[in-house]
């Protein structure tokens, strides 16, 4: 619904207030966390292992960041091949080097047998 007076999208603002996530509710155990620095700037990102953009943010961008506490979800929404890539990821020792060797490098960690968290 849209005001033809002044042409307010009632309808766009009321999408997106429902599709607002308070920081606070997020699930930040499901997430892989990163510092940089003191960590006091916060923010949440949600990546799929073979999104180019994903890539991109954590090879350029991550690398820009200073004083930051990242936590990534892992998102498998492109390929089902996704599920696999980030579930050895998961379960891998060192979460946050097996996520950047294969963002980065394109190194995909070795499966392991391990049961996923609900």
């Amino acid at each position: 619904m849209i005001d033809a007076k002044d042409w307010r999208d009632y309808t766009r603002e009321r999408i997106d207030d429902i599709n607002k996530i308070k920081f606070a509710d997020l699930p930040l155990n499901l997430a892989m966390k990163k510092v940089e620095g003191t960590g006091k700037r916060v923010i949440a990102v949600f990546k799929d292992p073979n999104c180019g953009y994903c890539k991109r943010f954590h090879k350029i961008t991550l690398n820009e960041i200073d004083n930051a506490t990242v936590y990534t979800f892992l998102y498998n929404f492109l390929v089902e091949d996704s599920v696999v890539k980030s579930r050895n990821v998961w379960f891998s020792a060192d979460r946050n080097e097996a996520w950047t060797d294969l963002m980065v490098d394109g190194k995909v960690v070795a499966p392991l047998a391990c049961q996923a968290p609900h």
